[in-house]
């Protein structure tokens, strides 16, 4: 083939970048492969280092450490494939996405294998930027993170480079010096073709057919209006700028713009958990409650005490769900503090208590307003923590809500238990066991349900966006409890409801929402990306005549909320997540909507105006210098070259490449015997240009006087063959 130094480097970095974007693009979902790729990248610059140094192997015996690798790898294979039956580890994403992702050590080592021979052919090279391509294009599907794109983005320039190379070689153009020859003129075409293909880009309408989801599933923030939570899923978590609903605050007849940060808005309240997954019963029994707010017509809010303050909803019916702000305060045998609100003259229609304390909005709606309007009037409390107090008419109402599906849990609850007593965290009373259930008492249930929120809160346990599973062979909960030990909301609140039924203790999963953005005048935002998931615990303390007070208690376990929960900053606002989300995993109409949002920012205005600017320059510049270097100072043969073969009548066709002509003269000359011993000038004058404008040659003065010779010899000889000019 050929010994040019820019082809060998450029072809050993472009094959090296791909294997770095397919390892670290799978890495987090097979870690095998990232390990892989670095062993071939060093095997790429040991072979790369011996080449031309040391003899390779023959063709038998290449083929031979390709087989070897080849079965190396399917052993590998099969023992993934025998896991994930056993596991199904990739369920989510079906079995023939699982099988693709296994091909990416085949691609890699077969890279090694080739390039170990010792004679390599043309073909050779086709097979291995072949190979690279295949690699790079199953990084780019599995690639989220920013420097993932970023290697892939070297391996295009890499592959452009090489390829541009490989062009001349195979042409028989004589190798440039140097190792860096091309890479100006390659980077120049990478980044004409970059800006055609990104307006082509931003302006292709999507795909109509699904797409496969080659890397971990994709978790986005926002409620659920399935109403169901699966811990099985695995995969980062991305923000979700989108308003889910608004909410006016108002006391006194004014906007209340000093609305807690914390609140928290109740949605739905799952109660069944089995193998991995949440969802609410729809024949479940709660507690029923003694008393309860009644439903008054003409409705008028209750009477709640100091620091009333009244909370008007607007919520997009799409969601599915109703919010109210907690803990909800009410009284017994009073109004309903909710109440949906519709246009005059229809009046106020307040919500139903049901008998276990939770409120429902009225069937049927007198308006077409696709947001749900209602009212909820509140008052601060002592513990905003803990709800009303109420008494229930049967203590056996509640024993669903202790249902533990998951022995493991029990086993480190109760561990932990008695971890608890012995460091003072919890009294010494917490440990003695009621004999009739084997359980503790429920007088210790809230000094429980706290220490163990404590406990999830605490350094032991990390907060991430990234959902894994150190053991898919376990329960997630029971995975997140002794491995794992990291999570999002979801995770930390089904640990948690799961420890406290494990003791006896009635609780219960809360989806909803955790704080707000305010929009002045006593308006509040409420976006996706504050979605959250905490507990609730029925919780008893002694009340009058020796019958307990109850209370639902909001038990919150995540630690360390960051900016994707708080909603202090938002990760769809900016940054890479902004480029992905709004631009790269969009359709067109929310890519051109999204550099619309842009375009009303003065900042973002000027800097594209710059980079435009810029880049306007940096074109006129590039065209000048072209127009002045790409004949006259760096390639002077061509020129003189096409003006004596124009008198006799030889001129490029149309789309006609200079060695395509070239090769087209010199065949004319020599049927002809006058100009026979001129043709090869015509070839050797379009090598130089070729030299001189694609590999940055310099000739040297023998060669010059060479060429200028043989260019008087041919027009000599066509002078003579052709007296007026003209063939």
């Amino acid at each position: 083939m050929t010994a040019d130094p820019a082809f060998r480097l450029s072809t050993y970095l472009s094959l090296a970048l791909a294997c770095a974007a397919l390892g670290a693009a799978e890495f987090p979902i097979l870690p095998e492969v990232g390990v892989f790729a670095v062993v071939v990248i060093v095997a790429l610059a040991v072979v790369y280092r011996l080449e031309g140094r040391d003899e390779f192997l023959t063709l038998e015996a290449a083929n031979n450490i390709g087989i070897g690798i080849g079965l190396a790898t399917a052993a590998w294979a099969g023992v993934r494939v025998i896991r994930e039956v056993r596991v199904g580890e990739f369920a989510a994403v079906g079995w023939l996405v699982f099988l693709v992702l296994l091909v990416a050590p085949v691609l890699m080592a077969t890279m090694v294998a080739k390039l170990v021979r010792r004679e390599k052919t043309p073909g050779d090279y086709w097979y291995l930027h072949a190979t690279g391509l295949a690699a790079a294009v199953l990084a780019a599907a599995i690639a989220r993170r920013p420097w993932e794109v970023a290697l892939l983005a070297a391996y295009t320039g890499a592959a452009v480079w090489s390829l541009a190379r490989f062009n001349l070689a195979r042409g028989g153009a004589a190798p440039a010096p140097g190792r860096r020859a091309g890479l100006a003129a390659a980077a120049r075409w990478l980044v004409g073709a970059a800006a055609v293909a990104a307006p082509v880009f931003l302006l292709t309408p999507a795909s109509p057919f699904d797409k496969w989801e080659f890397g971990p599933a994709r978790l986005e923030i926002g409620f659920n209006s399935d109403h169901a939570v699966d811990l099985n899923r695995t995969g980062e978590i991305e923000g979700n700028a989108e308003v889910a609903f608004e909410v006016a605050a108002e006391e006194n007849g004014r906007p209340k713009n000093d609305l807690s940060a914390e609140t928290r808005w109740r949605g739905r309240v799952l109660t069944h958990y089995a193998q991995g997954g949440w969802r609410r019963e729809t024949a479940f029994r709660f507690p029923t409650l003694d008393a309860t707010a009644v439903r008054v017509e003409p409705w008028a809010p209750p009477p709640l005490g100091a620091g009333q303050f009244q909370l008007r909803f607007s919520v997009p019916a799409t969601l599915r769900s109703d919010f109210l702000a907690e803990p909800v305060v009410w009284l017994p045998k009073q109004a309903s503090p909710v109440a949906d609100v519709f246009p005059p003259p229809t009046p106020p229609r307040p919500w139903y208590q049901l008998s276990d304390g939770n409120f429902m909005r009225n069937p049927g709606r007198p308006d077409r307003n696709p947001n749900l309007v209602y009212v909820q009037h509140t008052s601060p409390l002592a513990d905003p923590d803990l709800g009303v107090g109420f008494t229930i008419d049967d203590p056996g109402d509640h024993v669903a809500l202790t249902n533990n599906p998951v022995p493991a849990v029990r086993t480190y609850s109760s561990r932990l238990l008695v971890r608890l007593i012995r460091e003072g965290k919890l009294p010494a009373a917490a440990g003695p066991l009621d004999a009739a259930r084997n359980l503790p008492f429920p007088e210790q249930h809230e000094a429980i349900a706290r220490a163990f929120t404590d406990h999830l809160s605490g350094p032991e346990f990390g907060y991430t966006t990234v959902h894994t599973r150190t053991r898919p062979d376990l329960d997630p909960v029971v995975d997140f409890l002794e491995y794992t030990k990291s999570g999002h909301c979801e995770r930390y609140a089904s640990a948690l409801v799961l420890m406290l039924r494990s003791q006896g203790i009635p609780a219960a999963m809360v989806l909803g929402f955790k704080g707000h953005e305010p929009a002045g005048e006593g308006k509040y935002v409420v976006r996706q990306d504050l979605t959250h998931t905490w507990a609730t615990a029925l919780v008893s303390r002694p009340g009058a005549g020796g019958v307990p007070t109850h209370y639902w208690m909001s038990l919150d376990p995540s630690p360390s909320l960051t900016d994707v929960e708080t909603g202090t900053t938002t990760t769809t606002g900016s940054g890479w997540a902004w480029v992905w989300d709004r631009l790269l995993d969009a359709t067109p109409e929310e890519r051109l909507h999204a550099l619309g949002d842009l375009a009303g920012k003065p900042a973002v205005i000027g800097t594209a105006v710059g980079l435009v600017g810029l880049l306007a320059v940096a074109w006129g510049v590039w065209r000048v210098r072209r127009a002045r270097t790409a004949v006259g100072a760096v390639n002077p043969w061509l020129a003189p070259l096409l003006e004596v073969l124009a008198r006799h009548g030889y001129a490029p066709a149309t789309g006609e490449t200079p060695r395509e002509f070239a090769a087209r003269v010199a065949a004319a000359l020599a049927t002809a015997p006058a100009t026979a011993g001129a043709a090869g000038v015509p070839p050797a004058w379009v090598d130089t240009y070729y030299e001189e404008r694609f590999g940055g040659a310099a000739l040297a003065p023998d060669r010059r006087a060479a060429l200028d010779s043989g260019l008087g010899a041919l027009r000599t000889a066509l002078a003579a063959s052709f007296p007026g000019g003209t063939r």
